[in-house]
């Protein structure tokens, strides 16, 4: 069993507590939506096929809050334990604009920006 299988299994028995709890007569409102909020998270993580809490991915805010550095957090995007939450130009993309179509032309990638640049890329023959 994961241990995102065994913190649900857990939370399940502390929600079917609390539910007892409230027919009592307890105010335990705060905390059955706590567990409720934390159960579907869990179950997202199960979903997504985490079988850890660790492997959760963090953001690109969070990231930088714990003190990572800029190539910890790039190399965190490609191996997706890091999501990007900022937008992030190209250099071509600073100076002319989003990217607003592709085009072939005969032995050429080209990419059409905003202020209308072109900026062909040869792909040989």
């Amino acid at each position: 069993m994961t241990d995102v299988a065994k913190k649900k299994k857990n939370l399940q028995k502390h929600i079917e507590k609390l539910f007892e709890k409230k027919q009592q007569g307890f105010d335990v409102e705060t905390d059955l939506n706590k567990a409720y909020d934390e159960l579907t998270r869990l179950e997202c993580m199960e979903a997504m096929g985490i079988q850890r809490e660790e492997d959760v991915p963090i953001t690109e805010d969070e990231a930088e809050e714990a003190g990572m550095s800029d190539i910890d957090i790039a190399l965190g995007f490609m191996d997706g334990s890091v999501i990007p939450t900022k937008e992030h130009k190209t250099p071509m993309e600073k100076e002319h604009g989003k990217i607003v179509g592709y085009r072939m032309d005969p032995y050429h990638d080209v990419t059409i920006y905003e202020d209308g640049y072109e900026d062909r890329f040869y792909i040989g023959e």
